[in-house]
């Protein structure tokens, strides 16, 4: 019988504002929490991608030594066979 009486009452436009009202309140309170989470992810991916362009920049840079390291492939396979000649010469010279 108590449920009858609640679904009869009558609800004022002041009550009805202040309902929507403490409605919009808690979804902007939920709205800043969001915007909040939001800003942190922003800063922790940039602090990321700092650090993955640094690695990209390290590792590029070592690429880049490695050509000062090692001889070129092309540059080896001219010196093999200029050697392989040389070592014709003097083997054709020694059997003589």
């Amino acid at each position: 019988m108590i449920m009858k009486k609640e679904l009869n009452k009558k609800i004022s436009l002041e009550d009805l504002a202040g309902m929507v009202a403490r409605g919009f309140s808690d979804v902007d309170r939920r709205f800043e929490k969001q915007e909040n989470n939001i800003e942190a992810f922003k800063v922790e991916t940039r602090e990321n991608f700092k650090q993955v362009e640094e690695n990209f920049k390290k590792v590029r840079n070592d690429i880049l030594d490695i050509g000062d390291k090692f001889v070129r492939r092309n540059e080896f396979d001219t010196l093999l066979v200029r050697v392989g000649r040389l070592e014709q010469k003097v083997s054709g010279k020694s059997g003589k």
